[in-house]
């Protein structure tokens, strides 16, 4: 970081609080690469921890073992709060390893007890195998990807056969935006509650959902801040966060592109954590692009299809593919939705977005009974773009 502080003529002497933090620069993924370049030689065992790239930016972060130990430790805290405990079965919703890594990950999983589920697993002919083996393993509690639990219960539901028939502890959701009525319907379809986690691949847990809903941010492994600024939506900020435990590559004040708000507010639980909410997963190039240089975040869209659940109209799942400048398609998962309900959608989409980008996007609809994927993607994408960004002159973000 003697770079960081040097180019921006910080005296590393001058900091003396956590309000001082303040006077560092923010920290990139764009510079992750340098970083690493500008580390000593690796001291002891370390990790790689990585995300997959789907912002279009890969990051790769080295953490020691030590670093990693706290992380797991406040994951088991939380989970603890649910009755769960270090060792209980895992369903696991997550995606495919890559061939190289597949006897290692295979290996990990029966070490740590758990089933991973992943896309293939829902085809028709191989979910009935699935769910033989789900009843035989008998996991105590599922994490996972949204998306993929909500496909799980969509297939499951169009069997003849029984349910899924399990009596689980808790459903974490994890690795993407999540709705409260999507948490609600995997929780009643399970039984038990269905909290959020929120993280990243750089520094893992962030924050984790209490029983009063408070979301509570691991306070001991990282530090965050809400970034306020012109192009931030009223009341949320962009999240900043620093891992306060890894040694091996300390990553100070690093900007996840995600927007939160702080919850001054004391949780009923009594836990002295500070908490976060509003959590949108707005990732880096997350954003409509408009023919006027304006830019809608995609995160806007959750709002408006929240605010349709809560009225009562059944969306399961939606999508926003942005085909051209001027063009949006929105795919809407909600089967057998009856003529005046998809009217209410379109009335209500076609006029925030009017709104947003100034009447300068139309927009069609599709409505299906459930969203597909490409066979390779297991994480599901709300919004994709088919258009190149736009110069960063030509940028004026707006929700």
């Amino acid at each position: 970081y003697r770079r960081h502080l040097k180019d921006a003529s910080v005296d590393a002497g001058a900091l003396r609080d956590v309000s001082d933090l303040r006077q560092l620069p923010i920290l990139e993924k764009r510079d992750l690469a340098a970083l690493r370049e500008s580390l000593p030689p690796r001291q002891g065992p370390q990790d790689v921890r990585m995300t997959g790239g789907s912002t279009g930016t890969p990051a790769l972060v080295y953490a020691d073992r030590m670093a990693n130990a706290h992380s797991l430790a406040a994951r088991y805290r939380c989970l603890r709060w649910y009755g769960v405990r270090a060792g209980d079965r895992q369903a696991r919703f997550w995606g495919r390893p890559r061939d190289q890594y597949r006897y290692r990950e295979r290996a990990k999983d029966l070490a740590l007890n758990r089933l991973r589920i992943n896309s293939t697993q829902l085809d028709p002919d191989r979910l009935p195998r699935l769910l033989r083996a789900l009843r035989r393993f008998r996991p105590d509690f599922a994490y996972g990807y949204t998306s993929l639990m909500l496909m799980f219960l969509d297939r499951v539901e169009a069997l003849p056969a029984p349910g899924p028939g399990l009596r689980l502890k808790l459903v974490v959701a994890t690795s993407e935006t999540s709705l409260p009525s999507q948490r609600q319907r995997i929780g009643a379809a399970f039984g038990c509650p269905c909290v959020s986690e929120y993280g990243c691949s750089e520094t893992d847990i962030i924050s984790f959902e209490c029983p009063h809903r408070g979301n509570h941010v691991m306070a001991e492994n990282v530090l965050v801040e809400i970034i306020h600024a012109s192009d931030t939506p009223p009341g949320l900020g962009e999240v900043v966060v620093t891992d306060l435990n890894n040694r091996a590559m300390p990553l100070i004040r690093y900007r996840l592109g995600d927007l939160a708000a702080l919850d001054g507010r004391a949780c009923p639980c009594g836990r002295g954590l500070p908490t976060i909410e509003n959590i949108m997963g707005r990732k880096l190039g997350e954003y409509v692009q408009t023919p006027t240089g304006r830019m809608v975040y995609s995160s806007s869209f959750a709002y408006m299809f929240e605010e349709l659940v809560a009225s009562s109209i059944p969306v399961r799942q939606y999508k926003i593919v942005q085909e051209a400048l001027d063009r949006l398609r929105i795919i809407v998962a909600a089967p057998g939705l009856a003529a005046d309900k998809r009217a209410t959608i379109e009335r209500l989409v076609g006029t925030e977005l009017d709104t947003l980008a100034s009447g300068s996007v139309r927009c069609t609809f599709e409505y299906v009974d459930e969203i597909p994927r490409p066979a390779t993607q297991d994480k599901f994408f709300v919004f994709e773009s088919r258009i190149p960004p736009s110069a960063p002159s030509q940028r004026a973000p707006h929700r």
